[in-house]
């Protein structure tokens, strides 16, 4: 039988560790095998088309901001955080798990070759412009929590 006094925070602490660290592990290893298995080939074969670029441009900013801004319209969140939400929202890993979705629908196969190159660029650019942006977007929000903060509570 356990006891509730058998649990402690370090327990739990180091489970939660051991988690972060096993989904590190694989986040890495997943983007590491993405880049050599769709990125090197598609940046190697040379057959990118700037209509894929505009798309990924276009989805990284316009396609997901607008509706994390609709979605937070009335909520009071300040527009800096609508912003800072709407750049860093759903992204990443779900965009490689529904590319592998619709591949797995057996497109044409020149359809396949659009779907995956559109989606492999507008994933690299998410990796590099988001890698940039992050520490220092999230260093500005997080100063100007800290300075709303002050302000309620000074």
């Amino acid at each position: 039988e356990i006891k509730e006094s058998d649990w402690s925070s370090d327990v739990c602490s180091s489970d939660l560790e051991v988690d972060e660290a096993v989904s590190g592990l694989l986040q890495g290893t997943t983007w590491f095998l993405f880049g050599a298995l769709a990125v090197g080939p598609l940046l190697a074969s040379g057959a990118v088309q700037w209509t894929w670029v505009l798309y990924a441009v276009l989805s990284l900013t316009v396609v997901r901001m607008v509706p994390v801004a609709v979605a937070l319209a009335g909520t009071g969140t300040s527009r800096r955080a609508v912003l800072f939400l709407g750049w860093f929202g759903p992204r990443g890993l779900a965009s490689v798990v529904f590319l592998m979705l619709v591949l797995g629908l057996n497109p044409a196969d020149s359809d396949a070759a659009v779907i995956a190159g559109v989606a492999t660029i507008t994933v690299l650019l998410s990796i590099v412009l988001h890698g940039l942006t992050a520490p220092p977007l999230s260093a500005r929000l997080g100063r100007a929590a800290d300075a709303a903060r002050a302000g309620i509570s000074g």
